[in-house]
């Protein structure tokens, strides 16, 4: 089955541990896509705290200026997560992934 682990990224898996998985690019600073934490589970809020506090203190030392966060597939947010999300004025994006048959793409003639 196909799932966002499949999508290239285009960082290094450089930390992994029981709370996520951190990716890192040096060549792309910039690029929030290719730097940010893949959480495996769905925290709670203080859980969320010291894991935000740990993406913060490293992309401080790597002058990245965003913070990214990719929340477990299929979890919604709790009400404290969200009251929090709001209160730090947190973006929140969701996702889909559509697949493409290759076969149906056409071929030009130039």
């Amino acid at each position: 089955m196909l799932s966002f682990r499949n999508i290239e990224c285009y960082s290094e898996l450089i930390d992994e541990n029981e709370f996520f998985k951190q990716f890192y690019n040096p060549d792309l600073p910039l690029r929030y896509d290719s730097n940010f934490f893949q959480l495996k589970y769905q925290p709670t809020l203080s859980e969320f705290e010291l894991i935000e506090e740990m993406q913060y203190q490293f992309h401080a030392n790597e002058g990245l200026k965003h913070m990214k966060f990719y929340w477990p597939e299929n979890k919604g947010f709790t009400s404290e997560i969200m009251a929090y999300f709001e209160k730090e004025h947190y973006a929140i994006e969701m996702l889909e992934l559509y697949t493409i048959d290759p076969n149906n793409f056409k071929s030009l003639e130039l």
